[in-house]
């Protein structure tokens, strides 16, 4: 879906131009605090709903901090393979292993959603 979003004249290919607004479109969406910089955890962010998806409710093209719990709900969903309610380090591999062991409030080596979106609030500021 993507390449054929951004193939603009629909040639089957992806121009330097077209690649690079891509990028740019990529970077917007995921530079949450829009301080033209991404963070660490932004860009980890960016690898996680570029797999889920995130709801863009307000059509902003961009990872909204309102959006984030409902966005992580759905990533959550499917990176939990054996659907019992917690992402073992194994299901959540994209993650930092440091930041998984901060988000991990009770140390149960499991995160629940709760913990992962008050985990990201907080590394996110807020």
């Amino acid at each position: 879906d993507t390449f054929l979003r951004v193939d603009h004249n629909r040639d089957g290919r992806l121009s330097r131009e077209e690649f690079g607004a891509l990028r740019r479109e990529l970077f917007r969406a995921a530079d949450i605090d829009r301080d033209d910089h991404l963070q660490l955890v932004e860009y980890e962010l960016l690898i996680v709903f570029e797999q889920a998806g995130w709801l863009d409710r307000n059509g902003s093209e961009r990872v909204e901090p309102s959006e984030l719990r409902e966005s992580l709900a759905r990533a959550f969903q499917q990176l939990d393979a054996d659907r019992d309610g917690r992402l073992s380090p194994a299901e959540a591999t994209y993650l930092r292993p440091v930041a998984f062991a901060q988000f991990d409030r009770n140390a149960d080596q499991a995160l629940t959603l709760d913990e992962l979106v008050a985990g990201y609030r907080q590394e996110l500021g807020g």
